[in-house]
C-alpha cells in the first residue's frame, strides 16, 4: 500500500502538467505549433539515439564515456 499511496500524487501532477501544456499548445498558431511538434520529435529521436549509441559503446568496450 505504501508504494501506492506515494505513486499517486505523482501521477496525479504528471495529469496536472500534461493538461497545463496541452491547453498552451492548443492556444499556438499552427505555425509555431508544427514547430513546437517538429522540435519534440527531434529532441525524442536525439534522446533514442543517444541510448542505442551507448548501449553499443558499452556492449563493445571500445569507447570511454563520460556523462
Amino acid at each position: 500500500m505504501a508504494i501506492r499511496e506515494t505513486a499517486m500524487p505523482s501521477l496525479r501532477d504528471a495529469t496536472r502538467t500534461a493538461s497545463f501544456a496541452n491547453a498552451k499548445l492548443q492556444q499556438l498558431s499552427e505555425p509555431l505549433l508544427q514547430e513546437v511538434t517538429d522540435f519534440i520529435d527531434f529532441v525524442i529521436h536525439k534522446n533514442s539515439y543517444r541510448k542505442q549509441y551507448l548501449r553499443e559503446a558499452r556492449r563493445s568496450h571500445s569507447v570511454f564515456i563520460t556523462t
